[in-house]
């Protein structure tokens, strides 16, 4: 337990406390360790714990093997780096992986729009286990899967729809308010609403007699059937054929 006191008002103390070697900084000031090289190793002497290099790199071990450094653009990790609280990056920050940064993930504060990118003409896959949910593949196709399986994909000339056979329908298309007239799909060539254009209409209700599907033309006034002429009716006990509006031809049971 005996000291060495260094300094007027005992500022550095170097002392044994029967379980620990301690120095100590109890004065004013910085307690500096000046060297042209600082290694810390173990009582051995042939373990490296840290070691710092003035004007170079300050080495991080563990038991022996070099696991972090410094460099002259920032930070070097071997190995896993683990968060128990948040990756927080300012604006301007990218994350950027791969040897020649193949991946990118930034935030771009001009329009506040979120990226991610595949460089190198690598595609980009959304994966969750071992099941790919969606590819993105530079210069070609997007797709989308079902349990592994690929679902819908664009194509140089549109998309493509794939099914299996035998099971549910390939393309389902719904609205889901009950015993009202919805539309379901629409075929324009512009989204503006003044143009005139086709649409087809459903009714979904629980009462089966109260179906129907509707094929129809849109005179462009604005609003949701306002102006609409229904071209072709198919209801749950028959099927109708019109001409601007008017029914010309009907069938019936007989």
């Amino acid at each position: 337990n005996e000291k060495i006191n260094l300094g007027s008002s005992d500022d550095l103390q170097l002392f044994h406390d029967q379980l620990n070697s301690v120095i100590k900084d109890a004065g004013t000031g910085m307690l500096k360790i000046l060297g042209s090289t600082i290694s810390i190793k173990n009582a051995n002497d042939n373990k490296n714990s840290a070691i710092f290099s003035p004007n170079s790199a300050v080495q991080l071990f563990y038991d022996h093997d070099l696991k972090a450094k410094t460099t002259d653009t920032g930070f070097e990790i071997t190995g896993d780096l683990t968060f128990t609280g948040n990756l927080d990056l300012p604006d301007g920050s990218d994350i950027l992986l791969g040897d020649n940064d193949e991946f990118r993930m930034y935030h771009d504060t001009a329009n506040s729009f979120n990226y991610i990118q595949s460089h190198n003409n690598a595609p980009l896959i959304f994966q969750s286990s071992n099941h790919t949910l969606a590819q993105f593949n530079p210069s070609g196709s997007a797709s989308l899967r079902h349990n592994n399986n690929t679902r819908f994909e664009t194509t140089l000339t549109g998309c493509l729809i794939k099914g299996v056979t035998g099971s549910d329908p390939t393309l389902e298309l719904r609205h889901s308010n009950i015993g009202v007239e919805g539309e379901v799909f629409r075929f324009a060539r512009t989204d503006s609403a003044n143009v005139r254009y086709h649409s087809l209409t459903a009714s979904n209700s629980t009462n089966t007699a109260d179906n129907f599907i509707k094929f129809n033309i849109h005179d462009g006034a604005g609003a949701p059937y306002t102006g609409q002429v229904t071209q072709l009716l198919i209801d749950d006990d028959k099927v109708s054929l019109s001409y601007d509006g008017t029914e010309k031809a009907v069938t019936s049971a007989t």
